[in-house]
């Protein structure tokens, strides 16, 4: 088990232009928010625009211009020296980081993740592998010995923004959708949005239409002359850092197939969506397929979609909740724990999973241990949850297995006689004796404290006849404190110091 310290480091390597987009950056942007210090973050990133340089660095990022990627030499070169520091984790997102490359960072690295797509490499050589892609689970991935894959679209890397709305994720669909968001991209190296945004001309509809363009785009120009005579309303945005906001303000959208997509199907927007790269082919059919997405291959198909969309408010929202089914926004979560080398998945609890957690706290020896009030019937339980999941400084976290199945949940709230911060841990009756309550009272407290960055110490009420749990508490940093009296039975306060975190 690996020990995670604020002050490891997390390099990530993944390059941007014109020619690949920012798609590969984008999804380490995910990861970068979700280290605790993000100082000790680095991107590492060959021939990159000024602007992406710029919103690295707002955000407290560390970016490191390389000359020229790999199989350039410089690029191994600068690694090494990189990863000279101790505690060193590294991410990989790009084609060109072949086997040879994988091999060397893994050795210089503490741990390594790799993000693929489409397994286009023979062997893969790394800690972990992400693949966030529909039907990724499919893929015969050719590992090393130990190597642990995230496949699927629950593993999806979603921006920090999109993680505020984890438990309001209600999309209201109107009976006429009149605002159009485009966003063919971060490159668009082939101007395809000039090409979408002509074809629109021919609707015989007025539309409200926010046109998005990455940093890469190159067609500012073009795009802004033409929309100055459009028929339509149109606001052209560039380089946004609010993407959640303009997917909130859509009815519909209009997307190539890349990373995007996670976003529109989290937010449950409805979508029309186009591959123009390879390794967006299948996801793209899986979109389709599964009806969660409208698939065109040429601009001209776009008025008709729209109109035909447009007036369906039904099919609209048969494919927002299909969308939202896809994706609990947790996906992150998995890839740093992954990453950090950690035996589970500790998640922040989302409405979603209030009925897999329910049977777990309302075991008959859940609720004899647990000092501390868990409600007993569905109704009350999932009142008691909804407001726990939208506590920050009360939080409540499940483990889940690598396969996801959930083992238990630790909660936190304040202890009326004590006034302080007091765990709750619920394990799962058929996880009991399998050594994984120690695991959960681990994370849970490290969660605890990274997530309530204003806490001096946390308690735990035990029975005074707790035995093993006892020896569990104090293996794990807990001093007995106090004994109190709760009803009639006699209890210990135990606390755990910050400076006592292991």
């Amino acid at each position: 088990m690996n020990k995670y310290s604020s002050d490891d480091i997390l390099v990530l390597r993944a390059d941007a232009n014109t020619q690949i987009g920012t798609g590969h950056v984008m999804r380490c942007l995910a990861l970068a928010a979700a280290w605790e210090n993000p100082k000790k973050v680095f991107f590492v990133t060959a021939q990159a625009t000024e602007a992406f340089k710029k919103r690295i660095q707002d955000a407290g990022y560390n970016f490191v211009d390389l000359e020229a990627p790999h199989p350039a030499l410089p690029d191994l070169a600068l690694m090494r020296e990189i990863l000279k520091q101790d505690h060193a984790y590294v991410v990989l997102d790009g084609y060109h980081f072949d086997t040879e490359y994988q091999e060397i960072i893994r050795k210089l690295a503490g741990r390594c993740l790799i993000i693929d797509d489409y397994n286009h490499l023979n062997r893969y050589i790394t800690d972990v592998l992400l693949n966030q892609n529909i039907g990724s689970s499919d893929l015969n991935y050719n590992c090393n010995p130990g190597c642990k894959l995230l496949l699927g679209a629950k593993n999806a890397l979603l921006r920090p923004e999109f993680l505020e709305i984890l438990n309001k994720r209600l999309r209201i669909i109107k009976n006429e959708a009149k605002n159009i968001l485009i966003t063919m991209g971060g490159a668009d190296n082939s101007n395809l949005t000039l090409d979408v945004l002509k074809n629109l001309e021919k609707s015989k509809q007025t539309f409200e239409i926010r046109v998005i363009l990455g940093p890469s785009n190159p067609h500012i120009k073009s795009i802004s002359e033409f929309t100055a005579s459009s028929k339509h309303h149109y606001t052209i945005l560039q380089n946004v850092n609010n993407m959640l906001e303009q997917m909130l303000w859509a009815d519909l959208a209009v997307s190539a197939g890349g990373s995007t997509c996670w976003e529109l199907c989290y937010t449950g927007l409805p979508f029309l969506v186009a591959s123009v790269a390879e390794n967006q082919d299948q996801l793209v059919k899986t979109l389709a397929d599964r009806k969660i997405a409208i698939k065109w291959k040429e601009a001209k198909e776009i008025p008709d979609l729209i109109t035909s969309l447009s007036d369906n408010p039904e099919l609209r929202q048969d494919m927002s909740h299909k969308g939202q089914a896809l994706i609990d926004g947790l996906g992150v979560y998995r890839a740093i724990s992954a990453l950090r080398g950690e035996e589970g998945h500790l998640l922040p609890a989302t409405l979603q999973y209030c009925k897999q957690l329910w049977p777990i706290g309302n075991d008959q020896r859940a609720r004899a241990m647990s000092v501390m009030p868990i409600p007993k019937d569905f109704e009350s339980f999932e009142k008691w949850f909804e407001n726990k999941v939208l506590e920050k400084d009360q939080p409540l976290f499940f483990l889940e297995t690598p396969t996801k199945e959930v083992i238990g949940y630790v909660s936190f709230e304040k202890f009326s006689q004590t006034q302080e911060p007091t765990l709750t841990l619920c394990l799962a009756q058929q996880w009991r004796g399998k050594g994984l309550g120690i695991l959960l009272l681990q994370y849970g407290c490290q969660a605890f404290f990274r997530t309530v960055k204003s806490a001096k110490s946390l308690d735990a009420l035990l029975p005074a006849n707790s035995g093993s749990v006892y020896s569990l508490f104090v293996k794990k940093g807990f001093e007995k404190v106090d004994t109190i009296k709760c009803g009639d039975n006699e209890v210990y306060v135990m606390r755990l110091t910050r400076d006592r975190l292991i």
